[in-house]
């Protein structure tokens, strides 16, 4: 979400020098976003600012904690690496 992206775009714009893309043109993977004006690349830029969240919208994506363990657990499965989820019996 723009949450998220608004401190990559921080990052990348307190860098002096900076002769690559950062890969942060990605609101447009998402189904949907939790602020009010998503954080969206105009010509190859993003505005560095601070969005502000959409308590609707917030309330539109939540998801489920249920939801979120089981995918840690889908995936902890599929690396085959050792639990970090302990999964209460």
């Amino acid at each position: 979400t723009s949450v998220g992206l608004a401190a990559g775009v921080a990052l990348a714009a307190a860098l002096p020098d900076l002769p690559y893309a950062c890969g942060l043109g990605t609101l447009s993977l998402l189904e949907g976003d939790v602020v009010r004006d998503p954080l969206r690349p105009v010509a190859g830029e993003i505005e560095v600012r601070r969005p502000v969240l959409d308590e609707e919208a917030l309330r539109r994506w939540e998801v489920p904690a249920e939801a979120w363990r089981d995918r840690a657990l889908a995936a902890q499965e599929h690396l085959a690496g050792p639990a970090v989820i302990e999964v209460a019996s």
